[in-house]
Order: structure tokens, then sequence, then C-alpha cells
């Protein structure tokens, strides 16, 4: 896929998905190495990363 959006609570499965893209290739799972956009999306009323990234 070109993007995969990621459901996140702390953020853990979205560096963990985007770390599988590139063991996928190191193991030959995939032919090209892998140059997939990862990005993260959170609840308006659950948004603890989202509201950490946006007070800095």
């Amino acid at each position: 896929p070109d993007h995969v959006v990621v459901p996140i609570a702390s953020g853990a499965l979205l560096t963990r998905i985007a770390h599988a893209f590139r063991e996928l290739h190191a193991v030959g799972l995939l032919d090209e190495e892998p140059n997939v956009r990862v990005s993260g999306a959170q609840a308006g009323g659950c948004n603890p990363v989202a509201a950490a990234f946006e007070s800095g």
C-alpha cells in the first residue's frame, strides 16, 4: 500500500507497523523496499497524542 492509517492510543502500534514493512522487505516477502506513508489517527474525545503534539 502507499498509505496506511493506524488508530493510535500511545503511538506504539504506529511505529511497529512501520517497522514491520521494513522487516517484510528484509526477509524477502516484499520485492521492493517499502515506501509506505504511515499516519496515526485519534478520536476527538480521546486524543492524548494529538493534544501533546499541539501543546508542544
